[in-house]
């Protein structure tokens, strides 16, 4: 599959890796702005997993590791990346495990992006990675709270998974849309 992140020819393409991860770390950083509470849950509904989806799909795994690195890293040192500002109580705190879960999830689907070179493959390596955020994020809640794992899906799951859905749907439409125009590259 063809990405937007190609092999390296020049100091030209450099500075394009360059400008590629940094638009998308700006998106993603944008998308977490869009964020909307929820009252019986720690997590709110954010576009994040819709900019990390795409990331996934359009990157090359080690850039789309690279791009949630430098979100997790400026979060990290208290630049106000995070849906609710920056610091390393965002980390620690209640979304914790699903920003970490964005750090493979987004390069898994694109490994499994690049193995699959159809349209079902690449709907799997969403839904699979949309998986690993739930998972990591649900894990790390119930260490948090202390409660069990269908408490903790109720609240930190549920809810999420028909607006994920239509995330996912999104993304893959983007990537069709960019793998179609630009597949020569």
């Amino acid at each position: 599959m063809n990405n937007v992140v190609v092999n390296n020819r020049s100091s030209s393409d450099s500075l394009t890796k360059i400008a590629w991860v940094s638009f998308f770390t700006a998106l993603l950083i944008l998308l977490s702005k869009i964020s909307i509470p929820i009252p019986f849950s720690p997590v709110p509904f954010t576009l994040q997993v819709l900019g990390v989806l795409i990331i996934g799909l359009l990157m090359k795994p080690s850039y789309s590791f690279l791009i949630i690195s430098i979100y997790l890293l400026a979060g990290s040192f208290g630049l106000p990346v995070f849906a609710k500002g920056g610091g390393l109580s965002y980390l620690l705190g209640p979304t914790g495990g699903f920003l970490f879960g964005f750090l493979i999830s987004a390069p898994l689907i694109g490994f499994l992006r690049d193995r699959s070179r159809t349209l079902t493959g690449v709907i799997v390596a969403v839904f699979f990675g949309i998986f690993i955020i739930y998972l990591l994020g649900s894990l790390y809640l119930m260490f948090l709270t202390k409660k069990g794992f269908l408490a903790v899906l109720k609240f930190a799951v549920l809810p999420f998974i028909p607006f994920d859905l239509i995330k996912a749907f999104i993304a893959v439409a983007i990537y069709k849309g960019y793998h179609s125009r630009f597949k020569n590259l």
